[in-house]
């Protein structure tokens, strides 16, 4: 409803612009046509920011005279009008999605975000993702389609690597195997992070990493078999750099613990015999791919580390705070 009405305003207000009393009224007109436009997608929206655009590239050199006051002479029209400029260039870099993916195109690493306070690290910023490959692909698409993108993609992630995961350590049949892949891709736990990309982005890679780990916990032999063995070794590695890379540490921080957790399950057998090296083979496959992947990741994990340095929890927080995550 809230939307319907604000379209039927912007409409109304591209018809009847007050050209007649100019000045103050006319450059509101203009910024709230700006903002109407920059709020929709598709429809009457590009009219609505091209009549804006016409319209104060017409305002600003007329309402602002080379000293740099506001023409009318007033403190509060001065005001006024300098910050729904403000609120226009905020508005018109809205995420830092959008930033990063203007500077990646043009080739730059997006290191700054001048938009935020009086500026603030952007690439350090490991929710940015900056880093993470999967995002490079989208980066021709408009932010909102990157994201619908990436959720797609990372649904479909979690379902094939569970089915794979299902039809090879636990050996079901491919109808069997359909099961747990729809349950973890379509299921309420990657469905409740949809609106946390960085959340289902790094939870997708767990049924890859569980499956690498099976393969590199498997007995040494030479040949093939062995072969094998390293391959699933360094593949989990570049998946432990992909969860490192995805932008949520609380996420990396459960998923490496869940396969720590199950590594140590898949050896009890093992440690119940005494078969310390056997039993512990899965922790130290994961180890292994872990220091891989923070070192596949350290451009993102670096900075991340020196900015956290200067935030206002780098002292720690209590434990109940830290338990309420």
């Amino acid at each position: 409803e809230i939307g319907r009405n604000l379209a039927a305003n912007a409409n109304w207000l591209a018809r009847n612009a007050e050209r007649h009393l100019m000045a103050n009224h006319l450059f509101e007109n203009a910024a709230a046509l700006a903002l109407a436009g920059a709020t929709f997608e598709g429809g009457d929206a590009p009219a609505w920011e091209k009549l804006a655009v016409k319209l104060l590239s017409e305002q600003i050199p007329e309402q602002f005279p080379s000293d740099g006051f506001h023409f009318e002479r007033s403190a509060m029209y001065h005001l006024r009008v300098t910050y729904l400029l403000a609120l226009l260039r905020d508005h018109a870099c809205e995420t830092v999605a959008d930033l990063a993916s203007e500077a990646l195109r043009a080739g730059r690493l997006p290191l700054w975000n001048p938009y935020l306070f009086m500026g603030a690290p952007l690439l350090a910023n490991s929710q940015v993702a900056v880093l993470y490959p999967l995002h490079w692909p989208l980066l021709w698409l408009s932010t909102p389609k990157q994201i619908a993108w990436s959720i797609v993609l990372h649904v479909w992630l979690a379902g094939a690597g569970t089915y794979l995961f299902a039809r090879g350590p636990i050996r079901l049949r491919p109808l069997a195997a359909l099961v747990p892949a729809v349950i973890f891709g379509l299921g309420g736990f990657l469905g409740a992070q949809v609106e946390h990309v960085n959340q289902l982005n790094a939870s997708a890679w767990l049924p890859w990493l569980l499956l690498c780990l099976e393969g590199a916990m498997g007995p040494s032999r030479q040949g093939r078999q062995g072969l094998w063995r390293w391959l699933a070794l360094l593949c989990g590695g570049g998946i432990a750099g992909l969860i490192q890379l995805a932008g949520h540490t609380q996420a990396a921080y459960i998923l490496f613990f869940g396969a720590g957790v199950y590594a140590l399950f898949r050896g009890l057998p093992a440690l119940r015999a005494r078969q310390w090296l056997a039993g512990l083979r899965g922790l130290a496959a994961l180890a292994a791919m872990s220091l891989m992947g923070a070192i596949l990741a350290a451009g993102q994990l670096l900075p991340t580390l020196e900015l956290s340095r200067l935030s206002v929890r780098s002292g720690g927080l209590p434990y109940n705070e830290a338990a309420s995550f």
